[in-house]
C-alpha cells in the first residue's frame, strides 16, 4: 500500500471522505463498514450513485460520524436530499428538527428495527414530519419491516443493494431552496461565556465532545477552554441558535 493509499485509508477510518469544491447533490450517512462483509462509506457512495447518477456529487459520512458535523454541512449546503442507510438512521431524529433539511427530502433507508432505540429514533423521526412513505425497508425485521406504519419496500433482495434501488427511486431530486438563518458571528472567545455554553452543550447535546462526550464542569477535561471542540460547536448553527434562545429566555 502506497503513501497516498495510507492517506485515504486513514480518512475512510477517522469518517473523512475528500471534498472537492463543487457544490453537491445529496449526502448519505451510511452504514456499519468494519465487517468482512460490509462495503466502506466511499463504495455505499458509490452504490447510491448507481442509482442516483453516476455524475451526482455525493457527499458521505460514515455511521458514526458526529452528528454536528453532519448538521454543520447540511447548514453549508441547506435543501439537499439526505440518505439515511442502515446504522446511519439513527441520525433521523436530529436531522428531520434541523431547518437545514427538507423533511420530504430525507429517506431512511432500511433501519435496524429490532433494535427498541432505532425504532424510537426513526418513529420520531416520522412524528416531527418525515412522510412514512420516505421510511423504505426490506424483507425482515434486521431491515427496516414493521419500523413505521406505511413504509415504502426498498425493492431490493439485498440490505446494501437497497441503496442503489432507493437511489433510483429518488433519482432526479433536486435541492429544496432553504435561506440560510444568519446568527451573530463570534469575534473572540471573550465574548461568550464559554463554561456555560459548555454546560448547555452538556445538556442539551451530550456527545458534542469528542474525545470526552460531556465536560461535567470539569476544568481539567478543558471547561472553560474555547477549544476545536467548543469553536465547532458554536459555529454549529443548530448549536448556536439553541444556545442564543437559551439566552434570551
Amino acid at each position: 500500500m502506497n503513501l497516498n493509499e495510507n492517506i485515504a485509508r486513514i480518512k475512510q477510518v477517522m469518517g473523512i471522505i475528500t471534498e472537492s469544491e463543487d457544490s453537491y447533490d445529496a449526502v448519505l450517512v451510511g452504514g456499519l463498514d468494519y465487517r468482512s462483509s460490509d462495503f466502506p462509506i466511499d463504495q455505499q457512495v458509490e452504490l447510491v450513485k448507481k442509482g442516483f447518477g453516476s455524475d451526482k456529487n455525493i457527499k458521505g459520512f460514515r455511521y458514526n460520524a458526529s452528528t454536528s458535523d453532519v448538521l454543520n454541512f447540511m447548514s453549508q449546503n441547506p435543501g439537499i436530499p439526505v440518505f439515511l442507510f442502515s446504522a446511519g438512521c439513527t441520525k433521523a431524529n436530529d436531522l428531520s428538527k434541523s431547518p437545514n433539511v427538507d423533511k420530504d427530502k430525507l429517506y431512511i433507508i432500511e433501519p435496524y428495527a429490532v433494535s427498541d432505540t432505532t425504532k424510537s429514533i426513526v418513529r420520531s423521526a416520522v412524528a416531527n414530519g418525515v412522510p412514512s412513505t420516505n421510511v423504505y425497508v426490506g424483507g425482515s425485521q434486521g431491515r427496516g419491516q414493521g419500523i413505521v406504519d406505511g413504509s415504502s419496500s426498498s425493492n431490493s433482495s439485498s440490505h446494501f443493494g437497497a441503496l442503489t434501488t432507493v437511489g433510483s427511486i429518488k433519482s432526479g431530486t433536486g435541492p429544496t431552496t432553504i435561506e440560510k438563518t444568519e446568527q451573530p458571528s463570534l469575534v473572540n472567545s471573550e465574548e461568550l461565556n464559554v463554561k456555560e455554553f459548555q454546560s448547555w452543550l452538556d445538556d442539551n447535546h451530550p456527545g458534542w465532545h469528542s474525545k470526552y462526550g460531556t465536560l461535567g464542569d470539569n476544568v481539567e477535561k478543558g471547561w472553560g477552554v474555547f477549544g476545536p471542540n467548543t469553536k465547532r460547536a458554536w459555529n454549529n448553527p443548530e448549536m448556536k441558535k439553541g444556545y442564543l434562545d437559551f439566552k434570551s429566555e
